[in-house]
């Protein structure tokens, strides 16, 4: 695991450029030409334990050794502080990855190539899209319906910002998403 040098920089910035038109996930991220999109839910700040085997795989499968790392909310954590914002982790390194690059601060994957991307919210969910392996690896059955149960939940007790909601699972799922929004969002049985 290392910093990421000058070229790398300009290499995960190109990659980026194919993936996401925005620094913000909870503001429709992803480009028009990323068809495979997903929400990873539950996921503080990384990917969770239990998606990084089936998340290896698929990496594996697509060639790719590793990804990069960019921290997009800057984070003062005082003897935490990590000595760069962007890094490339190889896949030999990736309990390294859980472990010792965890800071509760939102950030991005990239694939080296701009095959997918993922980018992690403070509102303890992430975005992931591009390649389909990826976006099947790091979602669940479950992902989206418990999302908007929490959200919905957050909304009734109040003091949360929420339209934002709807309009990210719109931009992710499109009108695949339209049962799951009026039975769990908007709370209608029709």
């Amino acid at each position: 695991m290392s910093g990421v040098s000058p070229a790398a920089y300009e290499d995960m910035k190109e990659a980026q450029s194919l993936i996401f038109r925005g620094m913000e996930p909870t503001q429709e991220p992803f480009v028009a030409d990323v068809q495979s999109r997903g929400l990873v839910f539950p996921a503080n700040f990384q990917i969770p334990r239990e998606r990084l085997a089936p998340f290896t795989t698929a990496l594996t499968r697509t060639g790719e050794s590793g990804f990069f790392l960019s921290f997009t909310e800057k984070y003062s954590a005082g003897a935490r502080a990590l000595a760069s914002d962007d890094w490339w982790v190889p896949l030999s390194a990736l309990e390294m990855y859980v472990e010792d690059l965890f800071i509760p601060s939102e950030n991005m994957l990239l694939s080296p190539t701009g095959r997918w991307g993922v980018m992690f919210s403070q509102e303890g969910f992430g975005v992931v899209g591009g390649d389909h392996a990826v976006v099947s690896a790091l979602t669940t059955d479950l992902s989206l319906s418990s999302f908007l149960k929490e959200w919905r939940q957050n909304r009734e007790r109040g003091g949360y910002e929420t339209a934002w909601v709807p309009q990210i699972v719109q931009h992710l799922y499109g009108t695949g998403a339209d049962d799951v929004l009026r039975r769990e969002w908007f709370n209608r049985q029709d």
